[in-house]
């Protein structure tokens, strides 16, 4: 009987946290973790799409560079300039040049 009182004790204590146990942030602590992510990244923070949700916007280390391909860019390379776009994501629609470098029509909400 002590003995299964004495294990049933030692399964109880196995169950509680421990004084170094952090739970992931949620809900406005995970939007302000996200927040500060992305801004010690070098992105802006901001409203992005028809949702308004946030996003992270970063910059492209190849922004306003020319292109020919969608290759050629980190982000996308726009049709109609041949420069690849200073910022990814990009929200809307833009005539982009694919992997080939034909034009294409790419629309992002």
């Amino acid at each position: 009987m002590r003995l299964a009182l004495a294990s049933a004790a030692l399964l109880l204590m196995a169950c509680q946290p421990t004084a170094t146990s952090t739970l992931a942030p949620v809900g406005e602590d995970l939007v302000m973790q996200q927040e500060r992510d992305c801004v010690a990244a070098g992105g802006r923070w901001g409203a992005g799409g028809l949702s308004g949700g946030m996003v992270c916007y970063m910059p492209t280390a190849d922004g306003g560079q020319s292109c020919a391909q969608a290759s050629d860019c980190e982000g996308v390379c726009f049709a109609r300039s041949r420069t690849c776009s200073p910022v990814t994501p990009l929200f809307g629609c833009h005539d982009v040049l694919g992997a080939l470098g034909a034009t294409a029509k790419l629309c992002i909400d």
